[in-house]
């Protein structure tokens, strides 16, 4: 309330003038508009002014928008922008989504105020990783196929992810960076995957066992020879 003192015939008369009627001017697209001060925007409050995500997660942000009275400014419109969309992107309801790696900043405008926030994308951490063999037994000379499942807390997998294999005995079996197993040697080892940044060490037992030698039986010559009895040799002259 602003008070304005008038002096009429030496009287001294207070009137109210309330700050509602005060006017400012506001930018839009279309150019600035003369408004009421206490709807004009002031300033921006981002909540959070800080998002940490990974790739593929979700997210909010909200804004406030204040007058110079900081009061909040109710149904104010608001456009939202990020400064790289190909690491996150923002729609017009502040909605974040996480792509790839880095740090964005997504920036809310209400007139010609503007305030900024920061995502930062980064990997996931691994909750869990699982090791199966395409079979846990196999001879020597064999081949198998171990795989790792890598995951992140919500049972997502995590495909950018570099898993090493090893084996306790590299004399028994052998695994390749591919995650082929080759078998040996006869007898038990353990095959490890270790994913980088995890203390996680899953395993697996494998078992290789001799070659088993099948000896080819004996050929019967009769089986695969007809017999030439001395009445054929007949029916072969009298032709």
């Amino acid at each position: 309330m602003r008070t304005i003192f008038l002096v009429v015939a030496g009287i001294g008369i207070a009137a109210g003038c309330s700050d509602a009627s005060k006017t400012t001017s506001v930018y839009t697209p279309n150019g600035p508009v003369t408004v009421p001060a206490n709807t004009a925007p002031a300033s921006l409050d981002i909540s959070p002014n800080k998002l940490a995500l990974h790739p593929g997660n979700r997210s909010r942000l909200t804004v406030q928008v204040k007058n110079s009275a900081g009061e909040t400014i109710s149904g104010a419109s608001v456009a939202w922008q990020s400064a790289d969309p190909t690491i996150a992107t923002v729609s017009s309801t502040g909605d974040i989504q996480a792509l790839k790696l880095g740090t964005v900043s997504i920036t809310a405008s209400a007139s010609d105020v503007q305030s900024s926030a920061s995502v930062v994308v980064s990997k996931a951490p691994v909750a869990s990783v699982t090791v199966a063999l395409g079979t846990s037994t196999i001879q020597v000379g064999g081949i198998t196929t171990a795989t790792a499942l890598v995951q992140d807390s919500s049972g997502a997998t995590l495909t950018d992810r570099s898993v090493q294999g090893a084996s306790s005995s590299p004399t028994v079996a052998s695994v390749s960076q591919t995650g082929a197993v080759t078998g040996i040697a006869a007898g038990s080892t353990t095959l490890t995957a270790t994913v980088k940044g995890s203390p996680l060490a899953p395993h697996s037992l494998l078992r290789v066992r001799r070659r088993h030698h099948l000896h080819p039986l004996p050929v019967c010559s009769s089986h695969w020879r007809r017999r030439i009895s001395p009445s054929d040799n007949r029916r072969k002259q009298a032709r």
